[in-house]
C-alpha cells in the first residue's frame, strides 16, 4: 500500500512541473539565475548572444502576446535598460517536457537569448532629416521674404 501511495505522489509531483507553454501568461528572467533542467543541463535565464557585455539587465519580463501561424508563442519583452542600449532580437526557449518538440514544457526551464545593441548615430539620424527640413524651410522663407522685400523696394 505504501508503494502505491509513493508512486501516486511521485506522479503527482512530476505532473505539477509540466505546463502547456501557450498557457503561460508571462515570464520573468533574472540575471545570474539558472533555469531548471530535467532532460537538459540548466542554463542562465538571461544570455546575451550579441552586443555589449558592458551592460546586463537585472530583470527582463516577457508577456505572451499570442501564437503565430506556425503555433509558436510570441513574446513581448521589456526591461529597464541604460539609454545607450536597446534590445535587439530576442529568443525565448523552454525545455520540452518529454522531447524538444513537446508543447508542454518543464516549469522554470525557460531562458532568454537576446542581442544588446548600442544606440548609434543611426538612431539619432532619424531625427536629423526633420531638423534638416526645418533648416531648409527657414532658409526658403528667409530667401522668399528677402526677395519680396527687395522686389518691393525696387
Amino acid at each position: 500500500m505504501r508503494i502505491v501511495i509513493l508512486l501516486f505522489l511521485l506522479v503527482l509531483v512530476q505532473a505539477s512541473d509540466k505546463i502547456l507553454l501557450s498557457d503561460v501568461k508571462s515570464l520573468v528572467f533574472n540575471r545570474d539565475v539558472m533555469t531548471v533542467g530535467r532532460r537538459l543541463d540548466p542554463i542562465p535565464q538571461l544570455n546575451c548572444v550579441k552586443g555589449s557585455n558592458l551592460f546586463k539587465p537585472d530583470i527582463v519580463t516577457c508577456e505572451n502576446i499570442g501564437v503565430n501561424a506556425a503555433g509558436m508563442v510570441q513574446w513581448r519583452c521589456e526591461t529597464k535598460i541604460n539609454k545607450k542600449y536597446k534590445l535587439g532580437k530576442i529568443t525565448v526557449s523552454c525545455e520540452g517536457y518529454e522531447s524538444s518538440s513537446d508543447l508542454y514544457v518543464l516549469q522554470g526551464s525557460c531562458g532568454m537569448k537576446y542581442e544588446l545593441l548600442t544606440k548609434s548615430s543611426e538612431d539619432s539620424s532619424s531625427r536629423a532629416p526633420l531638423g534638416l527640413v526645418f533648416f531648409v524651410a527657414v532658409c526658403f522663407v528667409a530667401a522668399f521674404i528677402t526677395g519680396q522685400l527687395t522686389d518691393e523696394v525696387e
